[in-house]
């Protein structure tokens, strides 16, 4: 009888570690979503690109900074990706910066930031505004710069950095840097 309950005790032993081994090894952890990698075209600072009765702009420049020249929201110890844009607006219809460009930086292939803030520039005005509040009528140009805030280690690193932009529907895609 003895042998019977050993055995038994065994096999419960047995489907018990079965079990485990099926279920989730960390619950209640989230899973780690990589950024998808895009296929959109890559612009290149100086490069014009015209879409049909909306719009026609020009990536000016982007760099990486601690200290953005004209930022005055710019914080100790944070670092930027400052992107330049030209942009004319060909449509019937005023419309706010923020509904002209979304974008992402990628960092690295794993890290994900969102602009936080645009400056405009008209001649020789400086005005640093939230993007809702930048407003472009029929046949405005206006040059802007959009800020991404991301950690300090980003400027010294040799790993790639990317913004996924859209822009009036389009997306594209602009390398900050080439790197691992």
């Amino acid at each position: 009888m003895k042998k019977y309950l050993s055995l038994a005790a065994i096999f419960m032993l047995l489907i018990s570690f079965a079990g485990c081994a099926k279920s989730p090894a960390a619950e209640g952890e989230p899973e780690i979503q990589l950024p998808e990698e895009s296929t959109a075209p890559i612009l290149t600072v100086g490069e014009t690109v015209t879409i049909d009765g909306v719009c026609e702009f020009q990536v000016n420049w982007v760099e990486i900074t601690d200290s953005p020249e004209i930022y005055y929201e710019a914080r100790k110890g944070k670092t930027y990706v400052d992107l330049g844009i030209t942009y004319q607006h060909l449509a019937d219809s005023t419309i706010s910066a923020d509904n002209i460009m979304k974008g992402k930086l990628i960092y690295s292939g794993l890290y994900e930031y969102g602009f936080d803030d645009i400056v405009q520039e008209e001649e020789e005005l400086v005005s640093w505004n939230h993007a809702y509040r930048v407003e472009i009528g029929k046949l405005d140009t206006k040059q802007m710069r959009y800020f991404f805030t991301v950690p300090e280690e980003l400027e010294d690193s040799d790993r790639k950095v990317e913004l996924n932009i859209n822009i009036r529907g389009n997306d594209y895609r602009v390398i900050v840097r080439d790197g691992d």
